[in-house]
């Protein structure tokens, strides 16, 4: 087997990183049930207002059930998006 040198850009090399960790984050919730959070939880962890939470919920960027909750799995989108 041959041995090469491979030459990348730090800024492609965080790409590659962040899209590992995803892809693992991805299997992990698969197997995981789906976190639900309140907009009030949601506010706390983000350190976002109420009215801000409630506002992303409102619009679709953060995904909810009918009855309001948050979806784990969309917070974090929303915060890997940032």
């Amino acid at each position: 087997m041959s041995e090469r040198i491979i030459l990348i850009t730090d800024a492609d090399l965080k790409t590659i990183i962040i899209e590992a960790i995803r892809e693992v984050d991805e299997t992990k919730r698969k197997e995981e049930p789906e976190k639900l959070l309140t907009v009030n939880k949601v506010a706390r962890r983000t350190g976002r207002s109420h009215a801000t939470i409630t506002k992303l919920r409102n619009e679709g960027v953060l995904r909810s059930t009918k009855d309001g909750l948050i979806l784990g799995s969309s917070l974090e989108e929303y915060l890997y998006s940032q």
